[in-house]
């Protein structure tokens, strides 16, 4: 039997999960600094950091497995499927015993990451907010935790969700941790798990260094996830653009406009040069959407961090300075991406004047 991970088109549990192991592979080699620097910090064993981020790989989607999701993804008709969204069992709550016990079982022979509770695993937080926000009251699975019992697994699941893990870390080089996968399909939709997630929230509530790695983790896992599902490679490519760019590009803009440039003013080139957090106070329209640039690129230079975000008050500003980030970036094949509640209205304007030459166009 094919397990399905997605619809529309088709794509297999296996298929999709070996591509987000993929993307992983890929994102921690981009981000070796990050994860190095991080662990230092909270003086966390970098392997031992990896293997259990290796879990979510390939154990968050476990609840794919499930009839529930399964019923979902064969549907025939909208109606049917319709009816089955309706009826199912939220594959990431469902996943939550899986990476629990992975985990806990590697807690035993190499002890916990952190030494504050070894019995709190932040991967299962990981995984269970890999789509959804999770709160205390774990609110966004109100109908997992109304309606427990209605979560049903297929025919041959264990053995599909234990041989794709096996498979991920054979291919890795490690032993995949022991799983006791049969008793985990029993207790995925008992009140423990939700009593047992609810104790996770409050314990990475409560240690900064939990809430640290716990975002790290998720960040590999969301990523990989996202990569894997827009079968797009350059997803998360990091920014290869230094500095040193940015001063010719601005002396063409200007001379473009008709000015004469002279060169960055004296708080542009101290932001340039700062390496670590910084604070720059200066008038409207002296060039600090410049200064930050220079800022993030020596950031990036000097391998601290691999992307730029830029957070703006309003939709305005936001599309003016995606319009400016696009022109400089675009020109050195990196994308810019814009994020608002209008976002995807305003791209699709802008692809469609590139097509046609008439805003108009996109009310037809």
């Amino acid at each position: 039997m094919i397990f399905l991970a997605k619809c529309r088109p088709d794509e297999s549990y296996e298929q999709h999960v070996w591509q987000v192991y993929l993307a992983w592979k890929n994102l921690k080699e981009r981000h070796a600094a990050l994860v190095e620097r991080i662990c230092q910090r909270h003086q966390v064993d970098r392997d031992r950091f990896l293997i259990r981020s290796l879990l979510t790989v390939a154990l968050h989607d476990m609840g794919k497995l499930s009839t529930n999701f399964q019923r979902m993804m064969r549907a025939k008709s909208d109606t049917e499927r319709y009816r089955a969204m309706v009826a199912n069992f939220r594959h990431e709550y469902a996943s939550v015993a899986f990476v629990r016990s992975a985990i806990l079982n590697l807690n035993k022979k190499t002890d916990a990451l952190l030494k504050q509770n070894s019995r709190i695993p932040l991967e299962a937080m990981a995984v269970l907010g890999h789509h959804k926000t999770v709160d205390a009251d774990l609110s966004r699975f109100e109908r997992e935790q109304n309606n427990p019992e209605s979560l049903e697994w297929e025919a041959g699941s264990l053995e599909e969700g234990k041989r794709v893990a096996q498979k991920i870390f054979n291919d890795y080089g490690i032993p995949l941790p022991e799983i006791d996968f049969e008793k985990c399909f029993q207790y995925a939709h008992k009140p423990s798990v939700c009593n047992f997630a609810r104790e996770l929230h409050k314990y990475v509530l409560d240690y900064p260094s939990a809430r640290e790695l716990l975002l790290l983790k998720k960040r590999l896992l969301m990523t990989a996830d996202w990569c894997a599902s827009s079968n797009d490679p350059d997803y998360a490519t990091n920014v290869l653009v230094g500095p040193h760019l940015v001063a010719p590009y601005l002396q063409q803009k200007v001379e473009e406009g008709g000015g004469s440039y002279t060169g960055f003013r004296a708080f542009q080139k101290n932001c340039a040069k700062t390496q670590g957090h910084i604070i720059a106070v200066a008038p409207t329209g002296s060039g600090k959407t410049e200064a930050a640039l220079l800022w993030a690129l020596e950031q990036i230079k000097q391998g601290d961090v691999s992307k730029i975000l830029y957070l703006l008050p309003t939709m305005v500003t936001a599309n003016s300075l995606h319009d400016r980030m696009n022109n400089f970036f675009a020109i050195h094949n990196h994308h810019v991406g814009l994020t608002h509640s209008m976002a995807d209205l305003i791209l699709r304007r802008e692809e469609k004047q590139e097509s046609t030459g008439r805003e108009s166009d996109l009310l037809k």
